[in-house]
């Protein structure tokens, strides 16, 4: 039988390095159940248990996860390696032209101490998932010996990304389809997320305009490249200007499940804690997902 798994997993899959405990534990049984809003024909191919009475109040059906299930939630493909890389991205904004922070590609603990000026900065691994993978640095950091051999030690598995950190206001997420002729914007959401960068809801909202043509250029870049699919795009509104282009995920994302969240329950916000919305997922789930409308 054809299925779908939400394979949640994908970034760790793709650069073969160790999934963190928290992706099955709490990820994937809170958020996994969000696929059933997402008007999909096939069969959810899970490991969960889902009681009866859930999948029916969804109109969820579901089947026994297998390596056959198709990776619906990122497609592991050469290309997507590059796509989304943030290092990958920070050239890319360099061949269009397009504004990024102070700071650039570090691989050795010298280039580091010599790219980095005062105040705060971050230091951010290629191929994490938005919120971890970061180091929070700054001068008196540094000057710290074990902080110092951390860095080495990681650095010696390759080169990080150094910015220089910004006051930022909101975050912004804008998705793509990418098929052969062309590159669609299909929607943008504002990411709600707390001061590590972990996602904590979020809600559709109209796309940036000061944003709107480094998104394009972004997009068409990498079509260009040859990347098909869905691809979206992280923003920052900064109190001051903007960072367009801050990350590349070709991949699905929250944003995915909140677009049609709204197209099947109504202008609203996604949320990551209980209160007074629509429950969307089991109410054993690690997490409280909720629908809020507005």
């Amino acid at each position: 039988m054809e299925s779908n798994a939400v394979n949640f997993n994908f970034e760790y899959d793709l650069y073969r390095v160790p999934v963190p405990a928290w992706m099955n534990r709490v990820l994937k049984p809170s958020m996994e159940s969000l696929y059933f809003y997402c008007d999909e024909s096939l069969p959810l191919a899970t490991d969960q248990k889902y009681d009866h009475k859930f999948l029916e109040s969804v109109e969820g059906v579901v089947t026994q996860e297998t390596s056959e299930a198709y990776p619906w939630w990122g497609k592991l493909e050469p290309l997507a390696k590059k796509t989304n890389c943030k290092l990958e991205c920070h050239k890319a904004n360099q061949v269009l032209d397009l504004w990024t922070p102070l700071g650039g590609v570090v691989s050795t603990w010298s280039e580091l101490d010599e790219m980095m000026g005062e105040g705060r900065w971050r230091l951010k691994d290629p191929w994490m998932m938005g919120g971890t993978g970061q180091w929070r640095i700054s001068r008196e950091l540094l000057s710290d010996p074990g902080y110092q051999k951390g860095i080495e030690t990681r650095l010696l598995k390759g080169p990080l990304l150094l910015e220089q950190s910004l006051d930022i206001s909101k975050v912004i997420g804008t998705t793509f389809k990418l098929d052969e002729s062309s590159a669609t914007l299909l929607f943008s959401v504002e990411n709600h997320q707390n001061s590590q960068g972990n996602f904590l809801g979020g809600e559709v909202i109209d796309t940036p305009t000061s944003c709107l043509s480094a998104l394009n250029k972004m997009a068409k870049y990498w079509h260009e490249q040859g990347a098909r699919g869905i691809l979206e795009i992280d923003s920052f509104l900064l109190s001051e200007g903007e960072y367009p282009c801050v990350e590349v995920n070709h991949r699905k994302t929250m944003g995915w499940f909140i677009w049609h969240l709204q197209k099947k329950l109504g202008e609203g916000k996604l949320r990551l804690e209980k209160g007074h919305g629509i429950r969307l997922n089991p109410e054993n789930a690690p997490l409280c997902v909720e629908w809020v409308k507005f």
